[in-house]
């Protein structure tokens, strides 16, 4: 069994207010369902419609988070192609237009063709997103934060491997645009432009809103350590999404 990632390995659930449940088949699935949750009254509920997203193209792996980190399971390494298992915080949100969009309340940050995300492990810089113009160059790889395909014209940052990054832990982990349905990723979690508009749009701070993403496998385990919802009960829905305002004009 490996360390905790934080100290004395609370549960994070606790203080979350919101949760997005990404659960997959098996840890080799490149697919998952995505359910969201709120919580009132000690009872999570679900809010909104189940929906598909993308996965790494090999599925998962035990990624560095808020939760106990697990010997069961691949562990997530640079490159591995797999998309990360366990608690994350979503906590900042980024995309191509100057303004996000309406009734947004996630911090937001536009980004520029000068912004990267250095996913070189031997890099001081590694897993950071910065304005690299005029910065010395110490790593030789990188993606860029303001994609021509698009698929980062909006995303949320997932928080793996940042509160102590571990060199070749994984980097760069976003929910964004995916490229088409049933495309898998490299390693973050993809959905349609209009349900990552929608998802964001209802992200709130101030709940602490929480990724929980896992294989079917985990699921009952992680019930019983951190007190999650599970896909087989019956939550009511609170409300159906609103189709949100889109723009798909890449700045």
């Amino acid at each position: 069994m490996l360390a905790c990632v934080r100290p004395a390995c609370a549960n994070p659930v606790d203080a979350a207010g919101q949760l997005v449940m990404v659960t997959a088949d098996s840890w080799n699935s490149p697919r998952a369902r995505m359910r969201l949750y709120v919580q009132a009254h000690n009872k999570w509920t679900q809010y909104g419609q189940t929906i598909m997203v993308e996965l790494g193209r090999s599925g998962l792996a035990w990624g560095r988070g808020l939760h106990t980190a697990q010997g069961r399971g691949p562990i997530k390494q640079e490159g591995d192609n797999r998309s990360p298992a366990g608690i994350f915080r979503l906590e900042t949100a980024f995309g191509y237009a100057s303004q996000p969009p309406p009734k947004f309340v996630l911090p937001y940050r536009m980004m520029t063709s000068a912004d990267i995300c250095v996913d070189d492990p031997n890099s001081p810089h590694y897993n950071q997103i910065f304005d690299a113009s005029g910065a010395v160059e110490n790593w030789s790889s990188h993606e860029a934060m303001r994609r021509k395909d698009g698929l980062y014209q909006l995303g949320i940052i997932v928080e793996h491997n940042t509160a102590l990054v571990l060199p070749d832990g994984g980097s760069c982990i976003f929910l964004h645009v995916r490229r088409a349905q049933g495309s898998p990723t490299v390693g973050c979690t993809a959905m349609s432009l209009e349900d990552l508009t929608r998802l964001a749009t209802w992200l709130d701070p101030a709940k602490h809103p929480l990724l929980v993403q896992l294989p079917k496998s985990e699921l009952s385990r992680f019930q019983r350590l951190y007190a999650l919802p599970g896909e087989s009960e019956k939550s009511s829905v609170t409300r159906r999404w609103s189709r949100p305002k889109l723009s798909t004009k890449v700045h």
